[in-house]
């Protein structure tokens, strides 16, 4: 069955269009995918009129193949069983296109709908260049109508001519530096701890999007689907004169979000996605569709001197009905109060009846002190050292004009541990500076989950306790399990000690209420990895890199992957689109060694050993290890041991080690560690 067809609307000029070919055994499944991407407002060309050949056929599905911005062929055991077809043709014609385009144009999208190994499928050659997809039955996931909306924004439009730069085909969805704060990270990039609560601190006020009838397979996720009491919060829009009050807005929708998941029943979206649509002016279906967010929060702020104006409304995203708003023009000090109001007002407006006085976020804080909170928060967005740094005295400074502010000293604890963690602090001194932070929320407040989320992490990444760190993550589920805070110590313990489904349902659960995490994607491979599922772990991983395609390590992570995989050409590329400097040198450590350029291997090599010995000894061995070198690989491993490298609690998940399991000095030094064999 072809592709395309009569009945559907064309586009004005092929730009931002979709061409789906497939097999008409495969017609249902691909209705599925084609419905929700339309839902997300993408132009798809697909056909169910059995359109058959002749002139029709060359007018109409050439043109549109040439006019296409992205090419959607769906694989299966159907196509796989027809030597001959109509789709086979469409596929043709796409391939020859690509012969006119640069190397680094996304334009093939291959998407397979069932069992169909993609080693073995019977397609072009050119189709394994690129990433596949995996949607069971047609069914898509948000990631995968993330990805595509991606790539729209980043492919160049038909007659776009070759060597227009693009990077690697994707683009930001937004490029929200608040939302990935791991990107000073030292960690490796071959696999990394760190970044499994990277994420954390924006998700810490973000509250839990409970979507009861969601049920995640371990092969893909499905697209997520809306409760109607469940809300999403934007960041309010800066509208003062000299647009300098932007940290001020989103610090107040944060506020916002945090205050509504005290609301019973009131199911919210996790900030780390909901700001994915940061001055986006996205379609609201799509915003419902992707979030699984019935209702969505916006709003304004206007600042001027000692006075605020902050509109809020709250809009059904289904059909965009105005269901509540309100003004407010107060004092800047009021700003508290305010986040009181709209949380009341809405919760009033969904018909959830709240005690208006247990709505407060923060308590009664001075303006200064939440001035100053604010700032932090700003200078804790710039994931830097720097900024980490900057961030740490707003935060304390905070505390010291109101010492029961107990949000400023989550935060601040959080900044400490991400300084141990990535070196900003560097060796004991920084460990025990991030201790002595967690245990003063713990002390002040026994039931502190961040003050657990912490503590395990310590306990995980630097004392190696793992029987104290299984009770601090347990402590923290029994805390608050519907935090997605909550999950990440538990699901960074079980990669450590190998449990693999454990730390998948952990990530799931994660991504339930923010599927838009790339820290969470990210993760969730680094699990699956583990477990030797690399199709599964490089699907993740992908849609890490296409949420935020400067993720620290994110590109190094696929690149592992598709070794893995045995693609060391795809890998080259994507290494080329890694972030960070000596996540680059890893990868092309192990790439070049792939493909047989030892010469480059060894220079790469040799430069990561001079820049990084301090920082990456772990990841120096696992290079050793790919390249066959056992001996070099152990004495790093023995270096890392003594340098307490965090990354070395993770070794039961670097699958790509394997080769070393069966030596005794593996085993040895797994003991050592009182790791389980």
């Amino acid at each position: 069955m072809t592709a395309v067809g009569g009945g559907e609307t064309t586009a004005r000029n092929g730009r931002h269009a979709v061409f789906v070919s497939y097999a008409s055994e495969d017609v249902e499944a691909v209705g599925r995918i084609c419905e929700a991407l339309r839902g997300a407002g993408i132009e798809v060309w697909f056909d169910q009129s059995e359109l058959r050949g002749g002139d029709l056929w060359d007018q109409t599905i050439r043109q549109r193949i040439h006019d296409c911005q992205l090419f959607i062929p769906v694989v299966s055991a159907h196509t796989d069983a027809r030597s001959e077809g109509y789709f086979r043709r469409e596929w043709k014609l796409a391939v020859d296109r690509t012969e006119d385009m640069a190397g680094d144009v996304a334009f093939l999208v291959p998407v397979v709908v069932d069992g169909t190994p993609s080693a073995a499928a019977r397609v072009p050659p050119k189709f394994r260049d690129v990433q596949w997809t995996r949607l069971p039955d047609g069914q898509p996931t948000a990631a995968f109508i993330q990805r595509i909306r991606a790539l729209l924004v980043s492919s160049p439009p038909a007659g776009t001519k070759p060597g227009a730069e693009v990077r690697g085909g994707l683009a930001p969805v937004h490029q929200a530096a608040a939302a990935f704060p791991n990107r000073v990270s030292k960690t490796s990039p071959v696999r990394s701890a760190t970044v499994l609560m990277a994420a954390a601190i924006v998700i810490l006020g973000a509250g839990y999007l409970a979507i009861d009838r969601l049920v995640l397979s371990k092969r893909a996720a499905p697209v997520v689907t809306a409760i109607e009491r469940s809300i999403a919060v934007l960041p309010f829009v800066d509208m003062s004169e000299k647009h300098d009050q932007e940290y001020f807005g989103d610090g107040l929708a944060e506020e916002v979000l945090d205050v509504l998941a005290k609301v019973p029943g009131l199911h919210v979206v996790g900030r780390t996605s909901s700001f994915q649509f940061k001055g986006k002016n996205a379609d609201l279906r799509t915003v419902g569709t992707t979030l699984g967010a019935a209702h969505m929060v916006e709003g304004s702020v206007r600042r001027s001197g000692g006075r605020i104006r902050v509109t809020a409304q709250l809009v059904r995203t289904a059909d965009g009905v105005h269901e509540w708003s309100n003004s407010y023009d107060r004092d800047a000090g009021d700003a508290i109060q305010i986040q009181r109001e709209i949380a009341a007002g809405i919760a009033h407006a969904l018909q959830i009846t709240v005690d208006e006085g247990s709505l407060s976020s923060s308590g009664a804080i001075s303006p200064a002190a939440y001035e100053l909170f604010l700032r932090g928060r700003q200078a804790y967005d710039k994931v830097d050292k720097a900024g980490l740094e900057q961030a740490a005295d707003y935060f304390q400074r905070a505390l010291d004009a109101e010492p029961s502010f107990s949000r400023a000293a989550d935060h601040l604890a959080w900044t400490r541990f991400l300084q141990a963690d990535n070196g900003v602090v560097p060796g004991a001194e920084g460990w025990e500076r991030a201790r002595k932070a967690v245990e003063g929320l713990i002390a002040a407040n026994p039931r502190s989950l961040m003050g657990h989320v912490l503590l395990a992490r310590i306990l995980t990444d630097y004392d190696w306790d793992w029987e104290r760190a299984g009770r601090e993550a347990t402590a923290a589920l029994a805390i608050d399990s519907r935090q997605p805070l909550s999950h990440y110590p538990a699901a960074s313990l079980a990669t450590v000690l190998g449990k693999w489904g454990e730390a998948e349902s952990h990530f799931r659960a994660v991504l339930n209420v923010d599927p838009l995490s790339a820290e969470a994607h990210w993760s969730l491979g680094l699990a699956l990895y583990g477990e030797g599922r690399i199709e599964d772990a490089l699907a993740e991983q992908r849609r890490a890199v296409v949420i935020d395609p400067a993720l620290l390590y994110g590109h190094s992570a696929v690149a592992t992957d598709l070794l893995a995989v045995g693609q060391p050409e795809a890998a080259l590329r994507e290494i080329q689109l890694e972030s960070s400097d000596e996540g680059k040198l890893i990868g092309l450590s192990v790439v070049y060694h792939a493909l047989g350029r030892k010469k480059d291997s060894d220079a790469a090599l040799a430069q990561l050993t001079r820049d990084f010995a301090n920082q990456q000894a772990y990841a120096i061995a696992i290079v050793h290890a790919d390249r066959g070198e056992t001996d070099e690989a152990f004495r790093w491993l023995e270096r890392a041991f003594q340098q307490r490298d965090s990354n070395l609690a993770y070794i039961k998940s670097e699958w790509s080690i394997r080769s070393l399991r069966d030596d005794p000095r593996y085993r040895a030094l797994l003991q050592k560690m009182r790791l389980p064999l």
